[in-house]
């Protein structure tokens, strides 16, 4: 199982429907706005690299999202 956590700079008119679009998505299982350096932060789970891949690539490919920060956990320590 791989896990990663993903900042998404966005246009801030298009935030709810990235929400509405983002916890549509089978692999997102969280989904944050935040104050900082990203507008949403979201928490992905993947059975595998390809379909981790393939989660990033459409989140990345909606509109309004501006830029992602990929973070892949490497192992949970707590929870």
């Amino acid at each position: 199982m791989y896990t990663s956590f993903i900042g998404l700079s966005i246009e801030l008119e298009q935030e709810e429907r990235i929400i509405e679009a983002l916890t549509g998505m089978d692999n997102v299982i969280e989904v944050y706005t935040m104050m900082g350096p990203f507008e949403l932060f979201v928490k992905v789970y993947a059975d595998n690299i390809k379909k981790l891949e393939a989660t990033i690539a459409a989140i990345q490919a909606l509109p309004g999202v501006q830029r992602s920060y990929n973070f892949l956990a490497v192992q949970q320590k707590k929870g």
